[in-house]
């Protein structure tokens, strides 16, 4: 046995010779891909469906990826003529991955000479990034979702993805929005805005799942950032003077991949969808934007509490309430100047930093008449950032808190499936939590099909 080391340095043979004569020799055993991992009611997870070398200590973690997948496709309830469908999705989410990232363990145990003789290279944060920026549950729910929708065509898709129709505030008073009236009225009455927000982490395979195709996180990991955002709008002149709020929920730190072959992108913010307490910018909002709005009531406050500045925002639909937003403790931000970082700045090791937002994007969808889950339109729209605002008031909150309920069909007949997602998702902590105001309003007439 001990002619197998022959090869070794001296000092690790003095050391081998030490040994008794029974030493073994551990085989590191590897296997070609299986067709599936399925078949009709049988279903394979772990080493029986991939074995994997020790190199990326990633055998253990994939296994548990099998599990998790399986428990969210096999609920409590799930019928026996529905198992093999089940686990041919169960194939469909485990396959791809777990053979990818076995080819990233065989990569990862090859020496420079092995790689360059194959024309690979070793690059462990895309390895990293793919590993752990995922969250099997999220995916196979997401997937399962999808399939149950898909067999009931009875459904019709009326996702937050625009439909309705009104003129309004592109036109207001019928006319151009330079005629001198619009402009005299708007400067008579002010129109104001008043926005209290809360930006947090979350799943990122949890926000993956609402994210139409074309769109990619910007940055690895298994957390994205997403925001709440509520903003009450007074002196519209397009209302007469009225106002409304709007609510929504932002994806951030995304990019949209143009269908062009150039693999050109464009970054911003996500707006997957948006309540408001009014018709008619929920109208002309989906018509004329495609925006993804749905009605609901809408209380937003700021109050004293304590002696301290405080704000609150609830939705509700039909007496019940399914999200709240509370900050406290709103003052001024701090204007102490940031010390400059001493000698030139250095980049750690890791990703580059992702590039600045560019503007919003959302999903244009129209549902096609008498033919269920067919569209008549169905693309992304991008609205660049408006120019900086002068003359906003910033009050940051000490502390913030986003909550969400899940109910019943009885209780939210039209929007129960939309605080079921919006429940899901986690939050890992408070990013940033404040209260702005400001004068001026704009139209969003700069949004365009991508």
């Amino acid at each position: 046995m001990l002619a197998i080391y022959q090869s070794f340095d001296s000092s690790v043979r003095s050391i081998i010779e030490k040994a008794e004569e029974d030493i073994k020799v551990w085989k590191l055993l590897d296997m070609d891909k299986l067709p599936a991992f399925v078949h009709e009611r049988l279903a394979l997870l772990g080493d029986a469906a991939h074995p994997f070398l020790p190199h990326q200590g990633q055998g253990g973690g994939q296994a548990i990826e099998d599990a998790v997948a399986l428990a969210a496709l096999l609920p409590l309830g799930t019928s026996r003529q529905d198992i093999p469908e089940r686990l041919q999705l169960y194939n469909e989410c485990r396959y791809e991955r777990a053979h990818k990232i076995q080819d990233f363990t065989r990569t990862a145990g090859k020496d420079a000479a092995e790689l360059a003789a194959e024309g690979k290279q070793l690059d462990m944060m895309e390895y990293q990034k793919y590993n752990f920026g995922h969250d099997a549950h999220d995916f196979a729910t997401g997937k399962l979702r999808a399939l149950l929708n898909s067999q009931d065509k009875t459904l019709r898709f009326r996702s937050p993805f625009g439909f309705g129709a009104s003129p309004g505030p592109r036109r207001p008073l019928g006319l151009d929005p330079t005629n001198s009236t619009i402009q005299s009225l708007r400067q008579k009455t002010p129109e104001t805005y008043q926005t209290i927000s809360i930006r947090f982490k979350t799943s990122r395979t949890c926000l993956e799942n609402l994210l139409p195709p074309g769109f990619a996180f910007t940055s690895p990991g298994t957390l994205a950032q997403a925001s709440i955002s509520c903003t009450t709008l007074s002196n519209m002149t397009w209302l007469a003077g009225g106002g409304y709020s709007h609510c929504g929920l932002y994806i951030h730190g995304v990019n949209h991949t143009k269908p062009d072959g150039n693999d050109s992108k464009t970054f911003g913010t996500y707006l997957a969808v948006l309540f408001e307490n009014s018709a008619d910018p929920i109208i002309t909002g989906r018509d004329e934007l495609g925006m993804p709005k749905l009605f609901c009531d809408i209380e937003a406050s700021v109050q004293q509490q304590d002696g301290n500045n405080a704000a609150s925002v609830s939705l509700a639909s039909r007496g019940t309430t399914f999200g709240k937003i509370t900050l406290s403790g709103l003052a001024a931000p701090s204007q102490k100047p940031t010390p400059a970082p001493p000698g030139p700045a250095q980049r750690m090791p890791g990703p580059p930093p992702p590039p600045p937002e560019q503007g919003t994007f959302w999903q244009r969808y129209v549902p096609a008449v008498g033919e269920p889950g067919k569209t008549d339109a169905d693309y992304t729209v991008f609205n660049p950032n408006p120019a900086p605002v002068e003359g906003e008031e910033t009050l940051v909150a000490a502390e913030g808190v986003v909550e969400f309920q899940e109910s019943s069909w009885e209780s939210l007949p039209t929007l129960h499936h939309i605080a079921r997602g919006l429940k899901e998702m986690p939050v890992y902590g408070i990013e940033e939590a404040k209260l702005v105001r400001g004068l001026g309003v704009g139209d969003v007439c700069e949004a365009r099909r991508v």
